[in-house]
């Protein structure tokens, strides 16, 4: 499918508005009075026309969903809840708007996504997810369909592509520019120590009794002492995701470990083996693996990344009065 379609097949002149609003009145009234069978039928309210496409009650109320699911989470009176579902309504409408017109100025400058990017497109948000089931479960909760899903993305990179191009090359970042924001924002730029572990795990209740839980690990942990292979024994006791994989974690931000297990890391050894101990996940033994020192980063490690984000800085500038010239030239219509 092309990434923008018109509703229509028709192409209204900017200027002619007054029209171009009679023709859309009366395209309405030719659907409403020769529909076929529209008995007990809900017909879908339009809200806004935009360059003689619409936006309809559904397309709003599908867009809102996310806003909803995350208000009824923390939004405590139903008062409160229809207030800001009503601000929310104005401000998703006006967004829709602008996509509306993001979109068509896409198809002006034929904006085109191949079909291996629309694919990675989805690919890349379903490994974002543990398991496919997962993936399945989000989609139901957003009330989305993966086809729906994907179209949305499409849209999103559609739009992304154009601003690139109407807006990027008007945009200059000197080397001074770059090497100015490395050294105001040098904390920023630095590597926490990190560590990479190998563990084995045995669950306590429900899978087994607390008991026998506790025997199974020291008689691991005693296993280790004599010497025994960590990753054999991984491979045959461990109840971890990784047992097939040494139990490795591989490295990550020491900072990001539970309290109690970063304590326990920082005093070992690369090689050591820990204590035992007791979290909410079962019994542990660790390993360490390797470890890394707190860093600072080279500019010419982070170089892409400062350009990025003075880029996005200056575009946020251009942003808005671009947008708003595009708006004064299209029909919008608000019902």
């Amino acid at each position: 499918m092309e990434p923008i379609q018109r509703n229509n097949g028709f192409n209204f002149p900017r200027q002619s508005a007054g029209f171009f609003k009679s023709f859309f009145v009366l395209l309405l009234c030719i659907q409403f009075f020769f529909s076929p069978d529209l008995k007990g039928e809900v017909i879908d309210r339009v809200l806004a026309v935009v360059n003689g496409e619409i936006i309809t009650e559904s397309e709003l109320e599908a867009a809102l969903i996310p806003l909803e699911l995350q208000y009824e989470q923390t939004v405590k009176s139903k008062r409160e809840l229809r207030q800001k579902l009503k601000e929310a309504k104005k401000l998703t409408l006006e967004q829709l708007i602008e996509n509306k017109i993001l979109l068509q100025k896409a198809q002006e400058e034929k904006i085109q996504i191949a079909k291996e990017e629309k694919d990675k497109l989805i690919e890349d948000i379903k490994r974002s997810f543990a398991t496919p089931e997962k993936f399945k479960e989000w989609l139901k909760a957003q009330q989305l369909t993966e086809r729906t899903l994907k179209e949305r993305l499409i849209e999103r990179e559609v739009i992304r592509k154009l601003i690139n191009k109407e807006l990027r090359p008007g945009i200059q970042i000197s080397p001074e520019e770059v090497k100015k924001f490395y050294e105001d924002n040098k904390e920023k730029f630095k590597d926490d120590a990190q560590v990479s572990l190998g563990y084995i795990l045995i669950k306590g209740p429900p899978e087994r009794e607390e008991s026998e839980a506790e025997i199974l690990i020291s008689q691991v942990w005693a296993k280790l002492s004599e010497g025994m292979d960590f990753n054999l024994l991984v491979k045959e006791y461990s109840d971890g995701p990784k047992k097939f994989n040494g139990g490795e974690w591989g490295f990550v931000n020491i900072q990001t470990l539970p309290p109690e297990l970063r304590e326990l890391v920082e005093k070992l050894e690369v090689g050591e083996i820990s204590e035992i101990i007791r979290t909410p996940s079962g019994f542990n033994v660790l390993k360490l693996t390797g470890k890394k020192d707190a860093r600072q980063q080279e500019l010419s490690e982070v170089e892409d990344l400062i350009e990025e984000q003075i880029f996005r800085s200056k575009l946020e500038i251009k942003y808005q009065p671009w947008l708003d010239e595009l708006k004064e030239e299209a029909y919008i219509e608000r019902k």
